[in-house]
């Protein structure tokens, strides 16, 4: 399935806390996540889509005026590695920074991950 989403994706910012109230994203942040999975849905729903099961392939590409997502599934099963894969890849480009192997995670244009 392939999802045109007309909007250009933002970077999600670290939350803030507030003591007591837990943590937050500023107000810009969360109108864009809002607006972002209300099209998602609309999308979704115009192709037919039901909730996906078993592992699937998410490929997304990023324009100046719009994020067009493509879902297939996938064979790829997880060995012991736990943990969501953008969260993995996040503490692989951090290193990569921290290092000196790159200068800013920035650089980085295009990315591939899977468990295998």
């Amino acid at each position: 399935m392939i999802l045109r989403i007309p909007i250009r994706a933002k970077p999600t910012p670290r939350p803030r806390v507030r003591t007591l109230q837990g943590g937050y994203y500023p107000a810009a942040y969360q109108s864009y996540k809002d607006e972002l999975e209300w099209l998602i849905k609309l999308a979704w729903r115009d192709v037919g889509g039901s909730t996906l099961t078993g592992p699937q392939q998410v490929s997304v590409e990023f324009s100046t005026d719009s994020t067009l997502i493509e879902i297939t599934p996938t064979d790829t099963t997880r060995k012991g590695v736990r943990g969501d894969i953008d969260n993995l890849y996040k503490g692989v480009a951090d290193a990569l920074e921290s290092v000196g192997v790159i200068e800013n995670d920035r650089q980085i244009h295009e990315m591939h991950c899977r468990f295998s």
